[in-house]
Order: structure tokens, then sequence, then C-alpha cells
């Protein structure tokens, strides 16, 4: 994890702030303790990385820009578990929500016990169709309902505001969506022909 503390050095206290894991953001620590399995799971990617070490320089200067109190010290520390939490959460989800069941890795992935916090939003999506983004997060609301709904968690119900809508309001209203994605779509070139143009295989 990423956290700052005190040491005694040779001119007095000075300020050390540690950043990792090197295995990936949002991962867990070899040798760290591993409730439920969770090291053999989780492994944050690139993007994961460097989101840290971009937050953990803005943290870093937001908290202390002069002299080092220990409150500064418990604050940089707090936000650094929490935005680590986060992202942990939302790999796992990826791993443990899947349908696939065909080696032995992903059936430990769908059994294995998963951190408090991430059942609650499985939960919370499940029964109520909602999901809530805390300020600063990486992955906004669309990226958590995108994982859920593509890996087969689906809500019991919808959201309340839909019946705020008339049914003929309600359809415009999504076909505007599908309208603007379907335009980016027919900007793109197909996924073929983008490999072919950028990263062709080498005879």
């Amino acid at each position: 994890g990423v956290a700052a503390r005190e040491a005694e050095g040779h001119e007095g206290v000075h300020g050390i702030v540690e950043g990792g894991p090197s295995d990936g953001g949002g991962g867990v620590q070899r040798g760290a303790p591993d409730p439920g399995g969770l090291q053999k799971i989780v492994r944050g990617g690139p993007g994961g990385r460097i989101h840290l070490v971009q937050r953990g320089i803005i943290r870093l200067l937001q908290c202390f820009p002069d002299v080092i109190r220990q409150a500064d010290i418990d604050e940089y520390n707090q936000q650094s578990a929490a935005e680590i939490v986060h992202i942990r959460d939302f790999i796992i989800l990826h791993y443990h929500v899947t349908n696939r069941r065909d080696t032995p890795f992903w059936q430990e992935a769908a059994t294995m016990a998963i951190p408090s916090t991430l059942q609650h939003r499985i939960d919370l999506f499940r029964e109520t169709a909602k999901v809530f983004r805390v300020p600063n997060e990486l992955f906004a609301e669309n990226s958590w309902v995108q994982v859920m709904l593509g890996q087969g968690v689906e809500p019991s119900g919808w959201h309340p505001v839909t019946r705020l809508m008339p049914d003929a309001e309600l359809s415009g209203f999504l076909e505007s969506i599908r309208g603007g994605i379907e335009r980016q779509l027919r900007q793109l070139a197909p996924h073929g022909e983008y490999l072919m143009r950028h990263c062709p295989a080498k005879d």
C-alpha cells in the first residue's frame, strides 16, 4: 500500500512516503495477510498503477505543503487506503461475478470470500439498481454498471426515477443515448482493420 510515516534521522525527524505495491496498484503485497485468497486474484493493471502514482503525488503536495504533522500523515494514509480499496474491489468484481467455471482458477474466483465493501456494492445494485460514487474515485458509476450487467448481475427492479417520465419520453431519452453511441461507432474502424493498421502480426 501507500503509507506516510515519520522516521528518526541524523538531523531530526523526516517524512517518508512509501509507494507500492510494485506488482500492481491495488494488489495484495507478497507476504501480506491474504484473506479469502485475494492474492491469487488481484493484480492491478497499468492504468491502476499510473493512477495511484499520479494521485499519490497530488496528495503528497496537498497534505504536506511545508511542515509534516501527524494529522497530515493520518489523512494521507486514510485517503490512500480508501483509494486502493476502491481499485481492489473493482478488479475483484470482474473475476468474482463472471459465469466462467471451466478451470479451478475461475471456480475459486466465483466462490472466494470477497471484501465487505465490494459485497455491499453488489448487493446494493442487485436489490435497488443503485450505484454511488464517492468523490475522487477512479471508476465512475457507468464503469460499475457496465461490469455488473455485462457479467450477469441484474437488479431485481429499476430505479424509481424512471417512473417520473412517461414511457414515450423515456424511450426517446434512451434512443438519444443509443444514437449518440452509434454515431461514434460509425467513425471507428472495425476491430480487424484497426489491428492490421496499428499492430499487424509479424511473420
